[in-house]
């Protein structure tokens, strides 16, 4: 049993028209019914698996990989820690970059890494291939 310090949603907003991955449709929510008019605030929502605030199951990118509907919810939550490596367009984080926070994370930890390149609009204004990455040794 997992004891609660403080939950952090890490979700960005999702708004209508939101830009998304490259050569995707964009984010479309519309509104159905509205209040006080109708009986009820009804919104259609048009999205994608690579839409917005998102996990990418094993499937996504292997033929036979579990997908995300059979990935039990308690191994997306648990104690976390956040290592900061503030990073430059297109610079991979190594393995010496993760050793520097060893001591800090146990097994089964959830490990948050911030690049600082949250702030930045996901798919706006700065290409998918100038983020930070995870070496393939890291």
């Amino acid at each position: 049993m997992i004891s609660v310090k403080k939950i952090i949603d890490l979700n960005q907003t999702t708004y209508h028209d939101q830009p998304s991955y490259p050569g995707l449709p964009r984010i479309k929510i519309n509104r159905l019914f509205t209040l006080p008019i109708d009986i009820a605030n009804v919104s259609e929502l048009h999205l994608h698996t690579h839409a917005g605030t998102h996990i990418d199951a094993p499937y996504h990118f292997e033929e036979n990989g579990e997908t995300l509907d059979n990935i039990p919810l308690d191994r997306l939550v648990g104690e976390a820690v956040v290592i900061h490596l503030p990073k430059k367009p297109n610079e991979g984080i190594t393995v010496e970059d993760l050793k520097k926070y060893e001591k800090q994370i146990k097994k089964d930890d959830i490990v948050i890494i911030n690049t600082g390149w949250y702030k930045k609009s996901c798919f706006n204004n700065v290409s998918i291939n100038q983020r930070p990455y995870l070496t393939i040794e890291a």
